[in-house]
This record gives C-alpha cells, structure tokens and sequence, in this order.
C-alpha cells in the first residue's frame, strides 16, 4: 500500500523515514529544532531512549522550540496541523510507554508517519513556492 506521502509499506514492521528534499534544505538550514526533532525520531525509530519516553515538559520544549527560526515559507496552517498531529502521537507514545515499557507497534508507526507527513508537507510547501505561476 502506497500512501499519500510516499511512504510504501505502512503496514509493515517500520514505517520507512521521509527525507527532506535536497533543495527544501536551504530553507530549513537555520531552523534546528527540526533536526533535533528528526533525531529524536531516528532514536525512537531504532529503538533506543528518546525524548518520547522523558517527562512531558521535555516533549512540550520540542515542540515549542519548533516555533522559533521557523522559516516564513513554511509558516502556514497546513505545516502547523501536521506539526500539532505529530505533537499529539508524540504526547500518546508518551503515556503509551509509560503504562507498557514495550510501546506497541502501532503506536510508533503512527508517530513515524506523523513525521513523515509532515517532512512531506514542508516538501511540498517549498515546492509549490518554487514553482513560476504563467498567467
């Protein structure tokens, strides 16, 4: 199964991790929350201790620390809905692994792919930003 996003195979044992474009990275270069976030994914990914299993208010920085440097093009509601959808898996892995120190499958996959909609949506956005409009 193919979704939207690109990502094949979701449900497989892992949801494979969306990549950032290669010329969406000029214009998230500053903003290092994302790749503070996109660490914290791979660590989870891998299974070792991430920043999902910690106190909440250690989830609330990284989430609040993705509004500052937050590049203008991508400021838009479409990127701050994907953004507040991997918030929210984020918060449910939380007390997901807190009650079972084995955090289903499930609930990690749909983290990742919360993550990898939104890696495709700040592709997407750049991309449309690129594009010369011919009238």
């Amino acid at each position: 199964m193919e979704s939207s996003t690109g990502a094949k195979n979701l449900d497989a044992k892992t949801v494979p991790l969306q990549e950032i474009n290669i010329s969406t990275l000029k214009v998230i270069d500053d903003w290092t929350a994302l790749y503070v976030l996109k660490n914290e994914i791979i660590k989870m990914e891998g299974g070792t201790p991430s920043i999902f299993k910690r106190q909440k208010n250690d989830i609330k920085q990284l989430f609040v620390n993705l509004e500052d440097n937050m590049p203008n093009l991508l400021n838009t509601n479409n990127i701050w809905a994907r953004i507040k959808a991997l918030e929210t898996n984020a918060y449910k892995l939380h007390e997901a692994s807190l009650k079972q120190p084995k955090v289903s499958k499930q609930i990690k996959n749909n983290t990742l792919r919360a993550y990898n909609i939104l890696i495709h949506q700040i592709n997407k956005t750049h991309e449309k930003s690129t594009q010369l409009i011919n009238k």
